[in-house]
């Protein structure tokens, strides 16, 4: 049934069914910061192959999901935290920056941010790398509330990118200069002592921890290495990853596979190794793959919804626009039709619906290499004044867009 083509203008529902009954399920994606590419980049989960670039952000760091279910990125050369819309990826504003059109400092003295994370308490903690301190931001509009662990404290040098809450609720900080993670109270930001004091295991240069049941897991960026901790005490257990066997070690993730992803910053790519034992499975983001250079963090997240503009210019009688931009590269994509919005589930594609009652399919496009599909039709003038719900669909990927909900005038 594979083979069955695709009707061009308002197939039957059935037809529908047919035409993406053959696609895989949905897949997620790995997001993958560029320091020096200054990008933050989409891959396919299963494959690692490179999907698109999300968005470009000056120094790119860390990535966190805020209580809205957006994304927010640590542009740190741009000296900002950016925020984009969770479903699509699309840059939605600059959530803690600096307005030039405005007397005061926003930032209250925060340079070269490198960490964002969400704490408890719903607001934003950033790790300031210049000033050697942490600050905590409102989670809702990303006003400054307060210098949270103060400059310098508990012997903090060079707050790093992995900065994390613990299970325990404290704040757990990578000190890049001076080779320790340093715990700091989740309420009060005040210091608690290291953690992993200077240099235990061989720790050098540390850019992240990452707790997992019983042990903390830390990349030494020049350890070349993934050392283990007890997740309580911060005792030495062992080399999970050994080292030698990736090189510059800085973002970390277990995946959903269970395994743990590694950025070599300096191989420009991401390794994979084993979750259990830290045997190296393989090379999952090949060495710049999608023009990646020099990779911070890591992060899995759902696949993003691809985003639908137009009808353009919105006017009977003349050709119209629709474009679709996050595909795959060469992936088809289906332009769905609909009188009015509902909820329909897409045939093999599990727990994916598209957001139209009675789904006709208009048109099929194959997106470009840039994953960019555009359809362009003339709109007669018996269609003033009717309403057009219209979706997309990204038929290898199960990806739908955005609904445009439309009444051409």
């Amino acid at each position: 049934m594979c083979g069955i083509g695709f009707r061009r203008r308002f197939s039957a529902f059935v037809a529908f069914a047919v035409a993406v009954a053959c696609t895989a399920a949905r897949a997620d994606e790995l997001l993958v910061s560029g320091f020096s590419s200054s990008t933050v980049n989409r891959y396919d989960q299963a494959s690692g192959a490179f999907l698109a670039e999300m968005d470009r952000a000056l120094g790119a760091q860390g990535i966190a999901r805020g209580p809205d279910g957006n994304l927010y990125v640590a542009a740190e050369n741009a000296n900002q935290v950016k925020r984009y819309d969770g479903a699509t990826g699309a840059f939605l504003d600059r959530f803690v920056w600096n307005d030039p059109a405005t007397p005061g400092d926003e930032l209250h003295g925060l340079v070269h941010p490198t960490a964002v994370v969400f704490g408890p308490d719903g607001n934003l903690y950033v790790s300031s790398f210049e000033t050697d301190a942490v600050y905590r931001f409102s989670g809702t509009t990303g006003a400054f509330l307060s210098i949270f662990v103060a400059p310098g404290s508990g012997g903090l040098d060079g707050p790093d990118v992995g900065m994390t809450f613990g299970p325990d609720g404290n704040l757990y900080v990578p000190s890049f200069f001076n080779h320790a993670v340093l715990r700091y109270d989740g309420s009060t930001g005040a210091p608690l002592g290291d953690f992993v004091p200077p240099g235990l295991g061989g720790l050098v240069n540390p850019r992240m921890i990452l707790f997992r049941g019983a042990f903390a897991y830390v990349s030494g960026e020049r350890s070349n290495a993934v050392l283990r901790y007890d997740a309580t005490s911060g005792a030495f257990d062992r080399e999970f990853v050994v080292a030698g066997q990736v090189a510059g070690p800085t973002g970390i993730a277990f995946g959903p596979d269970g395994n743990l992803y590694v950025a070599s910053s300096t191989g420009n790519s991401v390794l994979r190794f084993d979750g259990t034992t830290g045997a190296p499975i393989d090379t999952f983001v090949t060495p710049r793959s999608g023009n990646i250079v020099f990779p911070t963090f890591l992060f899995f997240a759902p696949s993003f919804r691809l985003r639908l503009t137009g009808p353009d210019p919105g006017r009977v009688g003349e050709t119209n626009a629709l474009r679709v931009e996050g595909a795959k590269a060469t992936e088809p994509v289906l332009f769905l039709l609909g009188t009015s919005p509902g909820s329909t589930g897409v045939p093999g594609c599990a727990g994916v619906s598209v957001d139209l009652a009675a789904p006709r399919i208009a048109a099929r496009v194959v997106a470009d290499s840039t994953g960019v599909a555009t359809l362009s039709r003339v709109v007669p003038a018996r269609a003033s004044g009717v309403r057009f719900a219209i979706q997309a669909l990204g038929r290898s990927t199960c990806r739908p867009s955005n609904l445009v909900d439309f009444t051409f005038p």
